[in-house]
């Protein structure tokens, strides 16, 4: 199922209710984050038996209004001219911790929503961490970020990742057959193309893109992709070149750098 902003050509696939996890890391721009994990939290707790969030049950209409009392959200503090501190702080989520013991006062669930995530400092990830390997049984966590590399392992090792797309452009799950068709046909000009359509991707959504993309060349190292002619010394060369670029992704490296890795990459191993 999916939920698409009504403002924007934003949308966000979501698993079937009964399926649902304790803890999401919801990945978007930051210009949407709220409005998804609102309307995600809306999908956890609507208690219509159809579609997701119904917009019309008491709990849509109190989330989508704001003033759902069980939905508490922890973003980043205000500093004394109104702008963002830099950190969410480990207090704000020590208060989590003792507010999770707490029973719903309306819903099955409390959801809390971290909205600045990848700003919380070190201290306030671990606490987050002991709070999502034993959960109370009512409550629910998304976690808002532009970039989950900033994020402990341990941390992503507890939630699901969900990413929001933009209608309109490459999905990483589309994107990979096309890339190596690319190289194959030693098409350096549709390459750059390829990787500057991809430039709206968010990190998580590139990370995919890569990750998927390294298990179509081992597809076609085995031979278990027909029509691949490229040589396996040249697909052994893509396929370190998309590992490099794995791990750039985990120093935080943008997603136009790495794109341009991708292609100036490619098509010098594909050129030689």
């Amino acid at each position: 199922m999916g939920i698409q902003s009504e403002n924007s050509a934003v949308s966000l696939s979501l698993p079937p209710r009964e399926r649902l996890s304790h803890a999401y890391i919801l990945i978007s721009l930051a210009e949407n984050k709220a409005e998804l994990a609102y309307k995600l939290a809306a999908h956890m707790l609507c208690t219509e038996n159809g579609n997701s969030p119904c917009g019309f049950c008491a709990n849509c209409r109190k989330i989508f209004a704001g003033i759902h009392p069980d939905i508490i959200t922890i973003e980043r503090p205000l500093d004394d001219k109104g702008k963002p501190k830099r950190e969410v702080y480990v207090a704000q989520i020590r208060s989590v911790l003792s507010d999770s013991v707490v029973l719903p006062n309306e819903a099955s669930h409390k959801v809390y929503i971290i909205l600045d995530a990848e700003f919380m400092n070190s201290q306030a990830q671990n606490a987050l961490l002991k709070l999502l390997e034993e959960p109370p049984r009512q409550v629910k966590f998304i976690l808002g970020t532009e970039n989950p590399g900033t994020m402990l392992d341990t941390i992503r090792s507890r939630c699901i990742e969900l990413s929001a797309r933009t209608e309109g452009t490459a999905q990483p799950g589309e994107s990979q057959r096309r890339y190596l068709e690319l190289a194959n046909r030693c098409d350096r000009l549709g390459l750059l193309k390829f990787c500057l359509e991809m430039e709206e991707f968010t990190p998580a959504q590139l990370q995919e893109f890569i990750q998927a993309s390294r298990l179509h060349v081992s597809r076609a190292l085995s031979r278990k992709e027909p029509g691949i002619t490229l040589s396996p010394q040249k697909l052994m060369e893509i396929y370190e070149l998309l590992t490099l670029c794995l791990d750039y992704m985990q120093v935080n490296v943008s997603v136009k750098q790495v794109l341009s890795l991708i292609s100036t990459g490619t098509i010098s191993h594909i050129r030689n």
